[in-house]
């Protein structure tokens, strides 16, 4: 087949579930597929994914899911495959996904926990990690011992051979590009979580000005191969082939050590935090 495969690749709290419901709201069955991979532990000793993860290859448009690992790509050999994505800034990010969590929480009747918690249980520069450990399917020593300019250079090399790459606030412009091309709707109705749970629970969201200006410019900081992804794509949509890299400041790596092994200190705290471990 010559007819274009469009993957678009979730990453958390960047509008992929917008995309993700606006496909499975318009396009017909088969056309839209989330692939998943396998469950533990299968997926340590098999490949990534099953062989029914996309059961039919030659019909499936689109497909999108935060489980996208590169290697589904050689199911669709022959046709052309044009990658999209949305990427967000690392205080954003940390910052949505935060507050996302301890909405949930409230509503399921959990405790929640302070924001230095969340960000010392959390990996540093967790979108690239992610596009890292999930897309390319980076194994996890690697990944500790890769340094930033590494990780850096590594997603965007890959990222310069994307259709579309971009900030989270392009969502709208993406979907007016994948509209016409797939027939559906070129505008989606967003889909906030966040939002939609606000209507019903009690939570004093936490934005960037309540925080201390000094931990802001330490979350930049220690977060810089995600900042300085932001800082290059952002604006990129169709154009990430030729933009100019704006590598890391400094020499930072990927995933500290020493950030690495107390993080499971704190996500016990997090967990005692809210009262369900």
């Amino acid at each position: 087949m010559t007819t274009p495969l469009h993957l678009v690749l979730h990453v958390p709290k960047c509008a992929g579930k917008t995309l993700e419901r606006h496909f499975e709201a318009h396009m017909r069955p088969g056309e839209f597929v989330k692939p998943k991979r396998r469950s533990v532990p299968a997926r340590w000793v098999l490949p990534r994914h099953a062989r029914d993860a996309v059961p039919d290859t030659g019909r499936v448009r689109v497909i999108s899911s935060q489980q996208i690992g590169r290697s589904l790509e050689a199911r669709f050999a022959g046709r052309p495959i044009l990658r999209s994505t949305l990427i967000r800034d690392p205080l954003g990010h940390a910052l949505s996904y935060y507050n996302f969590r301890m909405m949930r929480y409230v509503a399921m009747g959990w405790g929640t926990y302070d924001f230095d918690t969340h960000v010392r249980s959390e990996p540093r520069n967790r979108i690239t990690r992610f596009l890292l450990a999930t897309y390319l399917e980076v194994p996890w020593p690697r990944l500790v011992a890769m340094s930033g300019e590494e990780a850096f250079a590594l997603v965007t090399r890959h990222f310069r051979e994307f259709w579309f790459v971009g900030s989270h606030l392009l969502c709208d412009e993406l979907t007016g590009e994948l509209g016409p091309v797939l027939g559906i709707p070129p505008v989606a109705v967003r889909q906030n979580d966040r939002a939609e749970m606000a209507k019903t629970i009690v939570w004093d969201e936490l934005k960037a000005a309540d925080l201390d200006p000094k931990l802001r410019a330490a979350m930049v900081d220690a977060n810089a191969v995600d900042e300085a992804l932001f800082d290059t794509f952002a604006e990129a949509r169709h154009g990430a082939g030729a933009v100019k890299l704006k590598p890391p400041t400094r020499a930072a790596r990927l995933a500290p050590l020493s950030h690495e092994i107390a993080r499971p200190v704190h996500e016990a705290r997090r967990r005692l935090g809210r009262g369900y471990w």
